[in-house]
């Protein structure tokens, strides 16, 4: 995943925060602990591409392109 995958990512996760949804719901949705999102929002850890990582994209709201993609 690219560094930019990752910010834009995180940038979706404290919208939706900010804008008064929980972690531990966006985490439920995506399949992931509460803690993981957590600890990747907060830059501790990175998340593993995958089906959690593809459901989190999509529960945020968010289209990735693969590198051919352009």
């Amino acid at each position: 995943m690219t560094h930019q995958t990752t910010d834009t990512i995180r940038a979706a996760l404290r919208a939706r925060i900010d804008s008064g949804e929980s972690i531990n719901r966006i985490a439920r949705l995506a399949g992931y602990d509460h803690s993981q999102i957590s600890r990747f929002l907060h830059r501790k850890r990175e998340l593993t591409t995958g089906p959690k990582l593809d459901q989190l994209v999509r529960v945020l709201g968010l289209t990735v392109k693969g590198e051919c993609d352009g």
